[in-house]
């Protein structure tokens, strides 16, 4: 109810002003783009509706990148965390297999001179 009573008020008044300034007429430029007698409520009018259609513009621009943000956040955080378990996975598989490199039977490297002169006498 209140934002009903708002809006009339504000829109009474829009009225006034439309009605007193209706006859008052200035010269305008815009860019080398010149009225003589331009109305002084339609310019602005005019600029009032520019500034609120940029400011909303601005809005939606800064809320589009606020949600990028987010998302990369939540991918950051996921990324973590899926970090976090592989590392956990891997203590865990390290903790119940002690690796016994020392009972694994080696290849002998027929390459290696060392090797190859301790397998042939």
């Amino acid at each position: 109810m209140a934002r009903i009573i708002f809006s009339i008020i504000n829109l009474v008044a829009f009225a006034v002003l439309v009605v007193l300034n209706a006859g008052n007429v200035v010269a305008f430029n815009l860019f080398g783009w010149q009225l003589e007698a331009a109305p002084l409520i339609a310019i602005v009018i005019v600029s009032f509706t520019a500034g609120v259609l940029y400011s909303f513009l601005f809005y939606v621009m800064s809320y589009f990148a606020k949600g990028r943000r987010a998302k990369l956040v939540r991918t950051r955080d996921q990324l973590k965390q899926k970090e976090h378990e592989l590392a956990g996975r891997d203590d865990a598989k390290a903790g119940d297999k002690p690796k016994r490199r020392w009972l694994r039977k080696s290849v002998p490297d027929k390459t290696d001179t060392a090797q190859s002169g301790l397998t042939e006498s």
